[in-house]
């Protein structure tokens, strides 16, 4: 039994762009070989290399070619990864997103399984063709609704996916962070720092880092994280704007407005942990510290002007200039 050349082309490529491994499973080569599209392991594995970067280029159909495979197979490969591979890393990362998400329609692939597609995922959204804006989009759904997932490894893997798309993800990657930060402050600092943790610490350093490193798209977000019931994750929030630096400020600044009088107040403490002497910077303060007779205005004034107008070492934070329970002062 044998197939046409027409029918051979198409089965590699579906077999590359469906299933967690991409045509590495040996799943596939049994399968090929009883349709008689492949003749041997050696062939196999061959194909197996050719698909591995999604492309195929104009020197691996010469090869083809000068093996004997005919010129209608090796065009209709050409045809279907399309120009530079972008059709073929496009579907597979389609197929990813659709199917490395828990769904209650069909039987899910193992724990095991889908950290390995994230994995896979994560390689196509930053290998050098790229996937396109659509392709991102619903790779982002579909990761976004894997932090919904009870596997701690599979959460993380998952998160890790959404970090290499970069700022476009934002918004998925402050739900991680929430989510991953509730975690953390239910379990003491002690057993915190228990193996079966490891995990989830390591994806809370992740995520941070990743938001500190977004920067300014970040900021909104976490600004609205300062509204947070939970002391952990707006104290987490104020303490990544503070990572994330001057950048941050314009934004902190219409921050000192708010009618949450929680939110003004981390905002006076990380400008004063963060800004820079700038006029609008000082007149704000200034005007706080005036009116109400702040303390800890004053102290974020002081604290700034002893930076100064450039970036140079900022002074040691006092904890004792942080008095939450006078949460009047920013009425």
């Amino acid at each position: 039994m044998g197939c046409d050349s027409m029918t051979k082309a198409d089965e590699l490529f579906n077999r590359y762009i469906e299933g967690p491994y991409g045509l590495k499973d040996m799943a596939d080569l049994n399968e090929l070989t009883e349709k008689g599209c492949i003749k041997n392991k050696d062939e196999y594995w061959k194909f197996v290399h050719i698909f591995n970067d999604g492309i195929i280029d104009d020197e691996e159909l010469s090869g083809l070619q000068k093996e004997g495979y005919p010129k209608d197979f090796t065009d209709k490969l050409k045809k279907l990864v399309g120009e530079n591979g972008a059709n073929a890393v496009s579907k597979r990362a389609e197929w990813l997103g659709d199917n490395c998400v828990t769904k209650w329609s069909r039987s899910d692939y193992s724990a095991d399984t889908r950290m390995d597609m994230f994995r896979e995922l994560a390689r196509l959204i930053v290998s050098p063709r790229g996937i396109g804006p659509d392709e991102v989009r619903g790779s982002i759904e579909s990761l976004t609704e894997a932090l919904e997932d009870d596997d701690p490894i599979v959460h993380f893997f998952a998160v890790s996916a959404l970090i290499k798309i970069g700022p476009a993800a934002t918004p998925s990657l402050i739900k991680a962070f929430k989510d991953v930060t509730l975690r953390m402050s239910k379990i003491s600092p002690f057993e915190l720092l228990e193996h079966k943790y490891d995990f989830l610490r390591t994806e809370n350093k992740t995520v941070t880092d990743a938001l500190v490193k977004i920067g300014a798209t970040a900021v909104p977000y976490l600004i609205e994280e300062l509204k947070d019931e939970n002391l952990y994750v707006s104290g987490e929030a104020a303490d990544l704007l503070i990572k994330i630096g001057n950048v941050a400020v314009p934004d902190v600044l219409k921050a000192l407005k708010d009618e949450n009088p929680k939110v003004c107040l981390y905002a006076i403490y990380i400008l004063g942990e963060t800004a820079l002497e700038t006029k609008d910077v000082v007149q704000a303060l200034s005007k706080m510290a005036a009116d109400g007779g702040n303390p800890i205005a004053e102290d974020a004034l002081r604290r700034i002007r002893a930076r100064g107008p450039e970036i140079k070492t900022i002074p040691q934070k006092d904890e004792s200039v942080l008095p939450w329970e006078k949460l009047n002062w920013c009425r």
